[in-house]
């Protein structure tokens, strides 16, 4: 089971953790939601981005990763009288 955990808030391969409902999954997908997590659950949407996060293989290799998160404004127009 791949887990994550994040170095760059001091947290060590001790503090590493799975992703809810992601077991078995391919590494570059979950990657992708331990960044939807972290987003969603860990205050992510008060965090600086890109973060550096580090995933635990099932051998125990440790990779580290650049996630980045675009942002697209949506505006609306109100009129002024």
């Amino acid at each position: 089971m791949l887990k994550f955990f994040r170095p760059e808030y001091g947290e060590t391969i001790e503090d590493a953790r799975s992703v809810p409902k992601c077991n078995n999954m391919v590494e570059s997908w979950f990657v992708l939601e331990a960044a939807e997590y972290i987003y969603h659950e860990e205050d992510g949407w008060e965090s600086h981005w890109p973060q550096t996060i580090a995933i635990v293989t099932e051998i125990g290799e440790i990779k580290l990763y650049s996630i980045g998160l675009e942002y697209n404004p949506d505006f609306y127009v109100d009129e002024v009288l």
